[in-house]
């Protein structure tokens, strides 16, 4: 008998079913990004303001009112309010003591990756110094993303790491080791970036803290239509503490970037490797001045730092005309 091949298939056209799977995937996704009610073992029980709980509740809120809008972010995987699994996949030497990790959602054969992880340039993750989840109360340690999400394959990020002595945190961070698991929540921080809307931007920053200008300076040059000029002040001891010093000068062949370091420690010609702008000195007050070559309404302001730093810096812009809207300090 000469089987006939089913006519109902005729009756839906290839589009119709295209839209159909759109709508499936769509569908699937909402429903990943529902906020995840965080469970005791999620709270470190020191009274933070806000709690997990507090943060389950206004995004559970806002989800509710956006029903039907659809977002390729994965909460699932990344929560303000839960603890998540992720492997060490990499770790790449930045200098001595600095160090860049790779992390990468822990999913079984790395399935189910479909999708990004929901953060933006500046924002930080909270690490969890303790594997045993068991445990009522712990410490959780706060670090920049580096990546660019939008760059990380099988929704993973990056961060900057500075290893010291006698440090607990420091401690703990040594002994992890490539496909271990470690846990992080997160996003956090309210900085977003608007391209074009301050047309100079001056970043102020010593050591690690160039960890939240790093991914603001990528997304701005990965922009063509953002025309902002960025202008970075990065200061440390000396030459060979300069994190990022080979990225930093591949991007200052973009016409729109531009940056020097302060060393305290001083250098030598021999030290230069590219056509680098070495100062002797810490940042100080002359230096930030003389780089107030445009009205100071087109200008914003980025810094971070020690806080002694910071605050140095902030009187500094105060003083000199720079309005506080302008400032945003990480």
């Amino acid at each position: 008998m000469k089987l006939m091949r089913c006519p109902c298939r005729l009756l839906v056209p290839k589009k119709s079913q295209r839209v159909a799977v759109d709508l499936i995937k769509r569908m699937s996704l909402y429903e990943l990004n529902k906020p995840e009610e965080p469970s005791q073992e999620d709270c470190c029980q020191n009274g933070c303001n806000p709690c997990v709980f507090d943060i389950y509740k206004n995004q559970l809120k806002l989800w509710e009112q956006n029903r039907g809008y659809t977002s390729t972010e994965r909460h699932d995987l990344l929560s303000q309010t839960r603890l998540k699994p992720f492997i060490l996949k990499s770790i790449t030497t930045l200098t001595a003591n600095t160090n860049l990790y790779t992390f990468q959602a822990a999913i079984k054969d790395n399935k189910n990756t479909v999708g990004i992880l929901p953060y933006k340039a500046g924002q930080y993750l909270a690490l969890r110094l303790c594997n045993d989840t068991e445990k009522s109360s712990f410490v959780t340690r706060d670090y920049t993303i580096i990546s660019n999400k939008n760059d990380q394959e099988n929704c993973s990020f990056q961060v900057l790491i500075k290893l010291y002595d006698n440090s607990q945190t420091s401690e703990y961070i040594k002994k992890i080791h490539i496909g271990d698991i470690t846990y992080w929540r997160g996003p956090y921080g309210d900085f977003v970036y608007e391209p074009n809307k301050f047309r100079n931007l001056l970043m102020i920053c010593i050591g690690t803290g160039i960890a939240p200008m790093y991914p603001i300076i990528n997304e701005i040059l990965n922009n063509e239509d953002d025309e902002t000029v960025i202008m970075l002040m990065f200061g440390c001891r000396r030459p060979s503490e300069i994190i990022f010093r080979e990225q930093l000068s591949s991007m200052s062949n973009f016409w729109n970037f531009n940056y020097i370091c302060y060393l305290s420690q001083g250098y030598s010609i021999k030290d230069k490797k590219y056509s680098e702008t070495f100062v002797h000195g810490k940042i100080s007050e002359e230096h930030i001045k003389s780089c107030f070559k445009f009205p100071v309404e087109n200008l914003q302001v980025l810094v971070c730092g020690s806080k002694v730093f910071t605050d140095e810096v902030l009187n500094t812009l105060l003083t000199s005309g720079i309005p506080k809207t302008n400032v945003y300090i990480f």
